[in-house]
C-alpha cells in the first residue's frame, strides 16, 4: 500500500504509477480503498487553517509584548526579560507557519494524487 501514496510534495506522480495502482489493486480492493481513504483524509484535512490562526495569534502576541509592554518596562532585566519573551514568540510563530504551510502542501498534493487515481479508476 505504501508504494502507491506520495512519500513527499517532491514524490512525481507519473503515468506509469498511475497504472500501477490501478492494475496492482485491481484485485485487491481493500489496498485500494486504503490508498483511496488515505489520500482522502489528507485532502480534505484543513489542519492549515487553524494553524495559521495559531501563527497570526502569536505574531500579534509577540508585537504587543515587544512594541506596547516592552518601552513601559523600566530598563534594566526586566526589560530584556520582556524583550527575550517577544522573540520566543516570534520563533513560535514562525515555526506554526511553517508547519501550516506544510500541512498545505501535504493537502495539495493528496488532492492532486486522489484526483489522477480516481480519474484512471473511471476509464
Amino acid at each position: 500500500m505504501i508504494r502507491h501514496l506520495p512519500i513527499g510534495p517532491d514524490d512525481v506522480l507519473t503515468v506509469e504509477r498511475v497504472e500501477r495502482f490501478v492494475k496492482e489493486t485491481k484485485r485487491k480492493p481493500d489496498v485500494r480503498l486504503a490508498v483511496l481513504g488515505t489520500l482522502r483524509a489528507h485532502a480534505v484535512n484543513g489542519a492549515e487553517v487553524p494553524l495559521a490562526g495559531a501563527g497570526t495569534f502569536f505574531a500579534a502576541l509577540a508585537l504587543f509584548l515587544t512594541a506596547v509592554v516592552g518601552p513601559s518596562v523600566p530598563a534594566g532585566w526586566l526589560w530584556l526579560l520582556w524583550l527575550g519573551w517577544g522573540v520566543a514568540v516570534t520563533i513560535a510563530a514562525f515555526w506554526v507557519v511553517r508547519v501550516s504551510f506544510a500541512a498545505h502542501t501535504r493537502r495539495v498534493t493528496a488532492t492532486t494524487w486522489l484526483g489522477a487515481y480516481e480519474d484512471s479508476l473511471k476509464n
